[in-house]
């Protein structure tokens, strides 16, 4: 039997504790927080990056505009349709 003492565990938890930083198993740390603006840009233009104040998130924005939705060559798509989107942001990932 090894009659060395055993800091490992004890000694972990006091350098934890006592520097106040918290472990948290299988969580990544968070990157830092960006600025964040709370009022959206008034005229946004393709690609304008707008931080969400809620939750740091970054948010592209997306014009407004027509695109076509469906297809001629699959069943469940048709029938192919021109759709109009307002301008809106998307959570960058």
């Amino acid at each position: 039997m090894n009659s060395k003492p055993y800091f490992g565990l004890p000694l972990l938890t006091l350098l934890v504790i006592g520097t106040g930083a918290r472990l948290s198993i299988g969580q990544e740390p968070k990157p830092a927080q960006k600025p964040v603006d709370s009022q959206k840009p008034q005229n946004p233009k393709l690609g304008t990056v707008w931080i969400n104040p809620k939750d740091g998130a970054e948010m592209v924005f997306v014009p407004a505009g027509e695109f076509e939705m469906g297809s001629k060559d699959f069943k469940n798509a048709k029938p192919v349709r021109k759709l109009f989107l307002d301008g809106y942001y998307i959570a960058r990932t």
